[in-house]
């Protein structure tokens, strides 16, 4: 093609309205990241079983024209047939698209991809939307705008009581598309970003950066890639000075407050990871007078962090309880985090309490198993704990997470081979150093404070991570 030619194309592809340039195929973008998230998954049969959902709701709207009649019938298809289940709680997988797809069960996130999918699919108006820990869809064609609620039967609920879930401002709502219709260039952006934190629970933090990197592509404004982007650098790939600075710039500069209390944030975990748990508590108050509805119990559950680790016990347990009240919805971990207060409070039948509730809604967690398996050696019920220790599997991420709390558990049972062993896997597995903050202020390894191994172990990595 001559030149001329090309560059009177290239002029009039920009003159494309924006959404026109804006199209990304949701069903590829799923399937490409399917394997990045489920290397084993078989991506033949997932499509043969998208297709064949696809051609079930296609048949199922002949002749169906009218907005709230479309939803309806892909109502019955997508949840009510398959008879879909919401868990939200069992680790990453059951939010992407094969978990509904394939397994038939799956979170917000999960089936709301699937409507977004779908509903590109047939060539219907049916989008994403996300806000603070929720996921949903929507029908909006520009005139009629109505959300489905895909974890409980496709049921349409107001603007007002997502806004309620989140309580995010205008401005947020700017930054991070808070109840926005997402493009579908938009939503890919959302689904890199989460592969990006599933890589970083593997510990592939380069890989992590990458789809950080591509959700930043796809969605420039969004103020939630550059803030995660950051964590990945600062808790994946130990580059602290690059981190913290990024987070320096975003509290002068940053229009939404959401993102200046999020930024206050990393900057008060480094404060926490060097020990400078006073100074952190001057910055989570200051976010805390700012703080959105949707980031208060972040902000709350820091304070606790410090305070425990400072052993100001009553304070860590009141700052946590009330991260809990101020949580919509919460979610089992919610509770277990909490058990860990009432434990350092010697309140340790309100503890058991708390984790029985979190094992009871959430039976795969095998962190909260493995807590409560301590706390009811701790007890003196052995037989009951014991019982509980052998349900623990390791999962397939978060290794240091994993080893560490292995580590917790044997030191808390005064097994000290067990306990070096796990110690020293997660200080391999270490990039900063708020491990080592973690390893000084447990109470639970009281114990070994002055045994010659157990401190040369800390020592050799303390080295490496403290800069």
């Amino acid at each position: 093609m001559p030149k001329p030619l090309l560059r009177l194309l290239a002029l009039l592809l920009l003159a494309l309205p924006a959404r026109a340039q804006e199209e990304v195929d949701l069903s590829v973008t799923c399937l490409d990241l399917a394997v990045v998230q489920e290397p084993d998954v078989d991506v033949a049969k997932m499509k043969d079983a998208l297709a064949k959902l696809e051609a079930k709701a296609k048949k199922r709207l002949e002749g169906v024209t009218e907005p709230r009649e479309i939803v309806k019938a892909l109502n019955e298809v997508l949840l009510l047939d398959r008879k879909v289940s919401y868990i939200s709680n069992k680790y990453w997988r059951d939010s992407t698209l094969a978990a509904s797809v394939l397994r038939g069960q799956g979170n917000c996130l999960s089936t709301s991809t699937l409507y977004a999918v779908l509903g590109q699919r047939l060539g219907h108006p049916i989008h994403a939307v996300v806000i603070p820990r929720h996921a949903f869809a929507r029908f909006d064609d520009g005139q009629t705008r109505f959300n489905i609620e895909t974890t409980n039967q496709g049921i349409e609920l107001p603007d007002s009581y997502y806004r309620s879930m989140g309580g995010w401002s205008d401005e947020d709502a700017a930054a991070f598309g808070h109840g926005k219709t997402l493009t579908s260039r938009e939503f890919a952006a959302v689904l890199h970003a989460y592969a990006g934190r599933h890589l970083s629970s593997l510990e592939k933090h380069d890989a992590a950066l990458d789809q950080i990197d591509e959700a930043i592509r796809l969605w420039p404004g969004n103020e939630d890639y550059p803030l995660a982007r950051l964590g990945t650098l600062y808790d994946g790939l130990g580059k602290r000075d690059e981190a913290v600075a990024g987070y320096e710039r975003l509290v002068k500069s940053a229009a939404s407050t959401e993102v200046r209390v999020r930024a206050l944030l990393g900057l008060a975990g480094d404060l926490q990871a060097h020990d400078r748990h006073e100074d952190a508590l001057d910055l989570l108050r200051a976010a805390f007078r700012d703080a959105p509805k949707s980031v208060v119990p972040a902000v709350l559950g820091g304070m606790a962090s410090s305070y425990r680790t400072l052993r100001r016990f009553p304070e860590a347990l009141l700052s946590q309880d009330l991260a809990l009240a101020a949580t919509f919805q919460p979610e089992p971990e919610d509770y277990t985090l909490l058990a860990i207060y009432y434990k350092n409070a010697n309140l340790l039948d309100d503890a058991i309490r708390c984790l029985k509730h979190s094992v009871e809604r959430n039976p795969e967690d095998w962190n909260t198993r493995l807590i409560l398996a301590g706390y009811l050696i701790r007890a003196k019920r052995d037989d009951e704990g014991w019982k509980m220790f052998k349900t623990v599997e390791k999962p397939p991420i978060d290794e240091q997470f994993y080893e560490t709390n292995m580590a917790w558990f044997y030191g808390s049972v005064g097994r000290k081979k067990e306990f070096l062993e796990h110690l020293g896997k997660a200080l391999d597995l270490a990039s900063e150093p708020s491990l080592l903050n973690y390893i000084k202020t447990e109470v639970d390894f009281d114990k070994f404070r002055e045994d010659a191994e157990f401190k040369a172990l800390v020592e050799k990595h303390r080295k490496r991570l403290v800069r």
